[in-house]
């Protein structure tokens, strides 16, 4: 059988570390030490690489949370600038109905009497358009839509609405439910006071106990 020693020993003298210091032509039994030696810092290096990935991994499990929470709250921080925008239109539209008893509806032309601009007029970051309408009631009726972009802004928050509607007013009590068709998964996203998903579970909140 061809003996591999002397091929072995070619590719270990390909490295100037392995050369005996003499020149000598190594033995079996040196270049078996050597391979030795090459396997522990081989696995050595091994164990280096794990821990340094297990200290990356720890790294990023704690950046991660802290990354998402500022995210999160610049959601909110914009979400809550187009819910003001609209909260901020309450009592021009509540004045409309107590003079007109007629909702405003701005969604074709500005009402300049009452302070009320065309709907996207108040289009910013994330509020596509905020409509001012409804239908007129004994109690109210009147509505506030802000209208979220369907781009640039949270998939959960994609064209979806964040409502308000007049009501109270046959008791002489200005109160306005909020509500939204956003998934419950995104309601942190939201103002706490419009995670509900209908007008009428607002105003039960709202109800004297």
């Amino acid at each position: 059988m061809k003996s591999n020693w002397p091929e072995i020993h070619r590719l270990f003298l390909t490295r100037a570390a392995n050369y005996p210091p003499d020149g000598s032509v190594l033995s079996p039994r040196q270049i078996e030490s050597i391979l030795v030696r090459m396997q522990k810092n081989s696995a050595f290096t091994l164990i280096e690489l794990i821990v340094v990935i297990g200290i990356i991994a720890i790294l990023a499990a704690m950046a991660i949370p802290a990354i998402s929470q500022r995210a999160m709250k610049g959601i909110q921080e914009q979400v809550d600038e187009s819910f003001n925008k609209a909260r901020a239109l309450q009592p021009a539209v509540t004045m409309y109905y107590a003079t007109t008893n007629q909702c405003p509806d701005n969604t074709s032309e500005e009402l300049p009497a009452f302070g009320i601009a065309r709907n996207t007029a108040y289009s910013d970051l994330y509020a596509n358009q905020i409509d001012t309408g409804g239908e007129p009631g004994a109690t109210g009726g009147c509505t506030i839509d802000l209208v979220f972009k369907h781009n640039g802004v949270n998939a959960l928050l994609k064209g979806r609405h964040l409502s308000m509607r007049l009501f109270g007013m046959d008791q002489h009590v200005v109160k306005w439910a909020c509500f939204t068709d956003v998934e419950q998964k995104g309601w942190r996203m939201i103002p706490r006071v419009c995670r509900f998903a209908s007008a009428a579970e607002s105003e039960a909140a709202q109800a004297p106990e």
